[in-house]
């Protein structure tokens, strides 16, 4: 560099270094603003923490297609798109996913067919978890028909 350079930026150094040393000058002081919390970590207790986990497969194109919902209203499909459930709906189906009779249930033993539907379903609630298959042409209970129809609702 020529000292010409250098005799220009000598003042601007000064000054910055002037400003550097000055307590607080220009730097942001932070304040807690309460108690730090983590989206991992709820400070809340959650009110409702039934899961319905759906999954239909099958059919002449053999496609899957599966949803997880939540208590909440929360509908989460296979591809990750989240949509929220008819409130009316979604109260039948809690219903009748937590009523002691849905689960004490235990899988059909029917087999599925050629172009037929399979119905995977686990209930997830704080007192039990209980995984269901059946598939289509088979004598259900009317508790797992019931079950069967709300998911059906909720997710169209």
């Amino acid at each position: 560099m020529k000292p010409a350079c250098l005799i220009r930026l000598l003042p601007l150094a000064a000054l910055l270094a002037a400003c550097a040393s000055a307590p607080g000058a220009g730097l942001p002081t932070a304040t807690p603003a309460g108690p730090l919390t983590s989206p991992l970590r709820p400070t809340a207790p959650v009110a409702d923490n039934t899961v319905i986990r759906y999954e239909r497969s099958g059919g002449i194109a053999g496609r899957t297609s599966s949803w997880t919902i939540y208590a909440s209203g929360r509908v989460v499909d296979g591809a990750g798109v989240e949509t929220k459930a008819d409130q009316a709906k979604l109260a039948a189906l809690v219903t009748i996913a937590r009523d002691p009779k849905t689960l004490a249930l235990t899988s059909s033993a029917g087999r599925g067919c050629p172009d037929c539907f399979k119905y995977t379903v686990s209930i997830q609630t704080p007192g039990a978890n209980v995984s269901l298959v059946t598939y289509d042409g088979v004598t259900n209970p009317p508790e797992l028909d019931a079950l069967l129809l709300a998911l059906a609702e909720v997710t169209r």
